[in-house]
């Protein structure tokens, strides 16, 4: 199979295809049988204003047949890919060699393509995070404890575009309650969301059973019913290339946010329940 058989049109719109490979434009990753130096493999990574020519690693004749002896010469590749040799471009500068490696059929993969689609990915491995309250049963003027099951910071690996990715994301928990109709008010903001019985950090009600969490959130009921708790976790998420300790990890653009997670608490008076006590 040839390197035009294998080729598709890739997805990122900073990879554009020619008549002999590619043209790409931003950070580009260079993992998969990369010829070039390590150095040169972390450059490519961080380089948004590179331009980079990709193109056949061998010659091809006029009626489209590859020329044997270069195909003797080739570096092996994984099989679903051929090796294509890589140039790159700063503004101002003419394309300079920059060894060769493997691409697969969707064409070279950009740092800015794996960010934009771990934005979808990620979400997908995360925890769903659940209210936790206490006391179920709460009175008025006494403070009420809210808390999520949520364990900390998430590692995770999700392949994209072939790579495996290493990701790291972190929460931020915020709960609100709605003391009155149609009215949220923040009573607490964690990153890292709960934490673990047996920490010092943190106050206040840290339970009595396995798996319970401490946490910081309190909120003081003046009237009593049954009120309304909402919890948002909003996830900052890094990525890497597990074992390329040359390709520096990326930010994900944005926050990964989640469906905010609803509950409720019952308030009863406790002017009441003190006068028929």
């Amino acid at each position: 199979m040839t390197p035009a058989q294998l080729r598709m049109p890739a997805a990122d719109i900073d990879v554009s295809p020619t008549d002999d490979g590619y043209t790409v434009r931003g950070s580009l990753l260079l993992t998969d049988g990369f010829t070039g130096s390590s150095d040169q493999r972390r450059q490519a990574a961080v380089c948004p204003d590179c331009t980079w020519r990709i193109t056949d690693f061998c010659p091809t004749r006029a009626d489209g047949d590859v020329i044997n002896v270069c195909i003797g010469t080739t570096p092996a590749c994984r099989a679903g890919t051929v090796r294509m040799r890589v140039w790159r471009a700063r503004e101002g500068e003419p394309f300079q060699p920059w060894g060769s490696a493997c691409i697969g059929p969707a064409g070279p993969v950009t740092v800015r393509e794996v960010t934009s689609r771990l934005r979808e990915e990620v979400p997908i491995h995360l925890p769903q995070s659940a209210v936790r309250v206490h006391p179920p049963v709460a009175l008025t003027r006494l403070p009420v404890w809210f808390a999520d099951d949520i364990e900390g910071p998430q590692t995770m690996t999700v392949q994209v575009l072939g790579i495996d990715v290493a990701v790291r994301a972190e929460p931020v928990c915020t709960w609100r309650v709605s003391p009155r109709e149609s009215t949220w008010t923040t009573v607490g903001v964690a990153a890292g969301c709960a934490v673990p019985v047996g920490t010092t950090a943190g106050t206040g009600w840290s339970g009595s059973t396995p798996g319970t969490f401490r946490s910081d959130a309190a909120h003081v009921f003046r009237r009593p019913g049954v009120h309304p708790v909402r919890l948002d976790v909003d996830w900052h998420a890094r990525w890497w290339l597990p074992g390329e300790d040359d390709v520096p990890g990326q930010w994900v653009e944005g926050i990964v946010s989640q469906q905010p997670r609803l509950g409720s608490v019952v308030v009863r008076d406790a002017v009441g329940i003190l006068r028929t006590g």
